[in-house]
């Protein structure tokens, strides 16, 4: 089973590459970061 996750090297799952600055300010490329470590940490473990 192959899960995607932070740790993977695509760049277009790294929040800095998948959000735009245009749309998004960095503030919310960081939330989006947090909440990916915490899903990463705590959701994907238990499925």
């Amino acid at each position: 089973m192959n899960i995607m996750s932070a740790e993977a090297n695509y760049l277009l799952l790294m929040p800095e590459h998948k959000y735009p600055r245009c749309f998004c300010t960095e503030e919310e490329i960081i939330m989006a970061k947090r909440i990916r470590k915490f899903v990463d940490k705590e959701v994907l473990p238990n499925r």
